[in-house]
C-alpha cells in the first residue's frame, strides 16, 4: 500500500536505508533456545511467570514466550495492570506482586540486578524476569534471517543506495552475525526507540535521504522521522504501519 504519490517522488532520491532488524530482516518468530532459573525457581515457575507476564504484549518475544508455554502445558496466571514500555519491557501486578519482565538495564534501574548465563553473549533476544523485586531468571531466543534479504541489500546497491544501516536493540555480537552475513555497512545495536530515532535524524542533518524499514512499536519513532518510511505489511504492528 503507497499512502501517496508524493512518496514516489521521494524515492528516487534516496541514497541511505535504515533497517530494523527482527521481524525485519530477520523473521519475527523467534524460538525459544534456553532458560536460566533463578536459583530455587524451577523451569516451569519461570515460564509460567513469563507467559502471565507477557500475556498482553505483541512483542515478537513475548509470542515466542507463549508458543514455548503451549508447547510445554504450561498456563498463565491473570496480570493485572499491565504497562508496556516500548524497547525497555512491561510491568504490572500477578497475584498481588510487582513483576518486571525485559532489559536486563531495565531491570537494573529498579535494583534488580540480573546475573548473565555464561553464554548470554551468543545468544539472540533475551528477557529477563522479576516477581516481587527479585529476578527469577532469563529466557532466550533465537532468529533466523529472511532468506531474500541478502539479495535485498545486494538490489539496493545497483540502484544507487550508498549507504546501508542496522538499527537493533539485540546484543552487539548477534547484530554483527547479521550484518556480516548480509553485507550491511554499519551496525547500531541495543538501540532503543529514541537512539533510532536521534540516529535517522543524524543522517539527514548530514543532508542523506534516508529510507526506514521496520515492523516494530519500537521502529515507530524512527519510521516517522524518514524521507521516507516502510512497514512490513501484515507482519508489522499497527503502529509501525500507521508510522511509515
Amino acid at each position: 500500500l503507497i499512502k501517496g504519490v508524493r512518496f514516489l517522488e521521494v524515492v528516487r532520491s534516496i541514497d541511505t536505508v535504515v533497517f530494523d532488524k527482527t521481524g525485519t530482516l530477520t523473521h519475527s518468530r523467534l524460538h525459544l533456545v534456553s532458560a536460566s532459573p533463578a536459583d530455587g525457581v524451577t523451569r516451569e515457575e519461570l515460564l509460567t511467570l513469563a507467559t502471565s507476564a507477557l500475556s498482553q504484549s505483541s512483542h515478537p518475544v513475548a509470542r515466542a514466550v507463549i508458543e514455548a508455554a503451549h508447547a510445554e502445558e504450561i498456563e498463565s496466571l491473570p496480570a493485572l495492570e499491565v504497562r508496556e514500555s516500548p524497547g525497555l519491557g512491561v510491568e504490572g501486578q500477578i497475584d498481588g506482586r510487582p513483576f518486571l519482565a525485559g532489559r536486563a538495564s531495565w531491570l537494573e534501574t529498579s535494583e534488580i540486578p540480573c546475573p548473565a548465563p555464561e553464554d548470554e553473549a551468543e545468544t539472540g533476544a533475551a528477557v529477563h524476569l522479576a516477581l516481587a523485586g527479585q529476578w527469577r531468571g532469563s529466557l532466550h531466543f533465537e532468529d533466523t534471517i529472511r532468506p531474500e534479504a541478502a539479495g535485498i541489500v545486494e538490489d539496493l546497491r545497483e540502484v544507487g543506495v550508498k549507504r546501508i544501516l542496522m538499527l537493533t536493540g539485540d546484543k552487539e555480537s548477534v547484530a554483527r552475525r547479521v550484518s556480516d552475513a548480509l553485507g550491511i555497512d554499519e551496525v547500531h545495536a541495543e538501540c532503543l526507540p529514541d537512539e533510532k530515532l536521534t540516529i535517522v535524524e543524524e543522517l539527514k542533518k548530514d543532508g542523506q535521504r534516508v529510507l526506514v524499514v521496520g515492523d516494530g512499536i519500537n521502529d515507530a519513532p524512527a519510521l516517522s522521522a524518514g524521507h521516507v518510511s516502510l512497514a512490513m505489511g501484515a507482519l508489522g504492528s499497527q503502529i509501525a504501519i500507521q508510522a511509515a
